[in-house]
């Protein structure tokens, strides 16, 4: 229902729009045959340019046949009558869409609409509108061949001055432009001004009245400077309407005719460009005032102190913080030197030479820092300030005052000092932290005394997290600060202890001497050895690991920090609480390298598929025809067309947290073996490593292999070996 009344109301606006379109186009040839055969303004134009552009492109249908019943009702054939409207529509979507595209506002708020109109919307679709129409009527018979370069030029002379008027008015004046009746009555006087001036010239004698014509311009201008784009169209319809039609015998005469054409035009168009002229500054100087504003305050609401003088050094304006801690209220302040409201002295107390800000006013310079001073605000009170001062400068390069911005830094030093040590210092500790300790170590390593020797101990504590684990994270961070203590005790400047980790320690010893430094380490692990932390009733200790790397500047820090790491490794997995020291020569570096080339090898062989399966039967002795299908899957490895045995690399993969990783692609590769002999009875032996039985996803992962590959559970069986299963005794007993 809603549907039908909307195209029941379209249809209504419609028929009365092609109404008054066709009685429009019925005026037009009305004003042509009055001047001689030129068309001074085509209105039907303007219309269908407003509808297209305004109300949108389904209005189209009121061009097409307003024109035709146009030219029917001046006796024209229908053929001519539809030359006519295609003429129109593709002029006036022609327009449309030159205007669409580059984003023509028809408010005419800016000169580069008016421009753009005028050479866009109104000139080249009006020279397309008028060679269609010449060549519409050349074809239908109604002019001569020769008739047409003329004819095409007056249709696009009426056509272009029918937007140029027409189409900016409705543009302007399909809703009320007016928001206050004194705008409103001020539009009217002007108006009204206009037509008594018109009165007042047509009563002049004919042979000069076409003359004071142009003294209607300035009431046109003033119109558009008051009233804006609606004035200006307004003013220029109106004109139109006077100048064209009053007196239409001097249009018979062809250079009074072009006269009256050319002042409507510049009319409207001066009007056009004074509204869109008035309404930019209008909108730069709203712009302006609202910047003023949030200038002023954006500076109320800052947080820094602002201070403005004039090129005199005289104080213009303070903000709120500026009269706080100046003391000094802005009114009381205005027309002060800077030198009484903000007196500044170096960070001693003495006074300065000359006032900075001064200094920065007299020497010229475009901005400079306020490095920290102290300012006696105005009941005397020194306060720590810094900021900085920046100079005003007109268009010419004269000074025209300076603004000072500036804060109190008391919290902010204390702030700095603290941030400096959080930066630097471990929180829970004291000590350095890691970034510390790594510029430390970086500074020594690159250093230019290249017969120094250094020394790095790297402190991992044995059994931390247990008691981390099973007493809290409180508990054990007590233990570390009464730890800390003893260790920081043994280490002297210029040495240097940090945190490196959770239970990690590093020290620096910057002249080492060998001897000293593995007496060093014994006593860190003694003190750590002895240290008993007691909680309650409970007595815990700790253990520690020490590794030992000495180093001289040139090598790379990461290189001697990985050393250390390393050592501290093999001494943990040699018992730990014990020290290693890192030597090139020494047998379980090199197997802790080796063990690493192999870890690197084992995946490079994984992504390879270097891995190879096998089975080796498992027989029965007491019935060798049991269980004859019952195999042990071996896992071998192929490097350089050589097999592997597994005791070569497993271990490795042990160590380094690969064999979970090849234990579930040897079940991955098992499964899909049985899938593949279902019905033939084979079951397979699988040996796994003890990380992955212990894993709480392993029995869901096999179940999921099983399901996956559908294979029987009878079909598989693990093997672990009994030291493994002794040490997970009771989860085995469990599961």
């Amino acid at each position: 229902m809603r549907a039908l009344l909307k195209a029941s109301l379209y249809f209504a606006i419609a028929a009365v729009l092609t109404v008054v379109y066709a009685l429009c186009h019925v005026v037009g040839l009305y004003l042509k045959s009055h001047y001689q055969g030129l068309t001074p303004l085509w209105p039907a134009a303007g219309i269908g340019l407003a509808l297209l552009w305004c109300y949108g492109l389904r209005w189209w249908p009121v061009i097409v046949l307003g024109d035709i019943l146009g030219s029917h009702y001046l006796g024209r054939s229908w053929a001519a009558g539809a030359a006519d409207s295609l003429s129109q529509i593709v002029e006036a979507l022609l327009a449309v869409g030159l205007l669409r595209s580059f984003s023509v506002d028809a408010s005419f708020k800016r000169s580069r609409d008016v421009l753009l109109f005028v050479l866009l919307g109104c000139v080249p679709a009006a020279l397309v509108g008028g060679v269609l129409g010449a060549l519409g009527l050349y074809l239908n018979g109604l002019i001569p061949r020769e008739a047409v370069l003329l004819q095409s030029g007056n249709w696009a002379l009426g056509d272009a001055m029918g937007m140029l008027v027409v189409a900016p008015f409705i543009a302007h004046w399909r809703r009320l432009p007016f928001t206050s009746t004194h705008a409103f009555m001020e539009w009217t006087l002007y108006m009204l001004l206009i037509l008594a001036a018109v009165a007042g010239i047509s009563r002049l004698p004919d042979d000069v009245e076409s003359s004071f014509y142009f003294l209607l311009l300035p009431l046109a201008v003033l119109a558009a400077a008051r009233s804006g784009a609606a004035g200006a169209s307004s003013a220029a319809a109106l004109m139109a309407l006077c100048v064209l039609t009053f007196n239409l015998n001097d249009a018979q005469d062809p250079f009074l005719a072009m006269m009256r054409i050319v002042f409507v035009g510049a009319s409207a168009f001066t009007g056009y460009l004074v509204a869109a002229a008035f309404a930019e500054r209008h909108a730069a100087d709203a712009a302006l005032g609202a910047e003023q504003d949030r200038a002023l305050v954006t500076l109320q609401a800052i947080g820094e102190g602002v201070i403005t003088t004039h090129a005199d050094g005289k104080v213009s304006f303070m903000n709120s913080v500026a009269e706080k801690l100046t003391g000094w209220r802005s009114a009381d302040a205005a027309g002060r030197s800077v030198e009484q409201v903000f007196p500044l002295s170096p960070a001693a107390g003495e006074q300065e030479a000359e006032h900075t800000v001064r200094h920065a006013l007299m020497h010229g310079a475009s901005s400079e820092v306020l490095s920290r001073r102290l300012m006696r605000d105005r009941k005397g009170v020194l306060r720590p300030v810094e900021g900085t001062i920046t100079l005003a400068r007109g268009r010419d390069g004269d000074v025209l005052g300076g603004v000072v911005v500036f804060r109190d830094v008391s919290e902010a030093e204390q702030l700095r000092e603290r941030l400096v040590r959080e930066a630097t210092h471990d929180s829970l500790t004291g000590l350095r932290n890691r970034a510390a300790f790594d510029r430390h170590l970086r500074d020594l390593t690159t250093g230019s005394e290249r017969r120094a020797q250094y020394a790095l101990l790297y402190l991992d504590l044995d059994q931390f997290k247990l008691i981390n684990d099973t007493r809290g994270h409180e508990i054990g961070d007590r233990l570390l600060v009464e730890l800390t203590k003893r260790l920081r005790a043994l280490v002297h400047k210029p040495d240097i202890i940090a945190r490196l980790g959770g239970d990690e320690f590093g020290v620096l010893v910057i002249d080492a001497n060998e001897q000293m430094v593995l007496l060093l380490a014994e006593e860190l692990r003694r003190a750590v050895l002895d240290y008993r932390f007691k909680e309650r009733e409970l007595t815990f200790s700790v253990g520690v690991s020490l590794g030992v790397t000495f180093f001289s500047p040139g090598e790379r820090s990461a290189d001697v920090l990985s050393r250390a790491d390393i050592a501290c490794y093999i001494a943990k997995g040699g018992g730990r609480n014990a020290i290693h020291v890192y030597r090139s020569d020494d047998v379980s570096m090199l197997q802790h390298h080796s063990d690493l080339a192999r870890v690197t090898q084992l995946e490079t062989a994984m992504n390879e598929g270097r891995f190879k399966l096998f089975g080796q039967r498992i027989v029965r002795l007491d019935d060798a025809q049991r269980d004859r299908h019952f195999y042990e899957v071996l896992l071998r490895l192929y490097e350089d067309d050589k097999i592997v045995p597994p005791g070569v690399f497993l271990p490795a993969a042990a160590r380094y947290g690969l064999a979970s990783l090849i234990d579930h692609w040897v079940l991955d590769r098992s499964f899909k073996f049985l899938a593949g002999k279902s019905g033939h009875g084979i079951r397979l032996s699988i040996n796994l490593d003890a990380r992955t039985l212990d894993n709480p996803d392993f029995y869901r992962q096999v179940l999921e292999h099983k399901a996956r590959h559908g294979v029987a559970a009878e079909s598989v069986v693990f093997e672990v070996t009994e030291n493994v299963a002794l040490e997970h005794l009771t989860r085995g007993v469990t599961s």
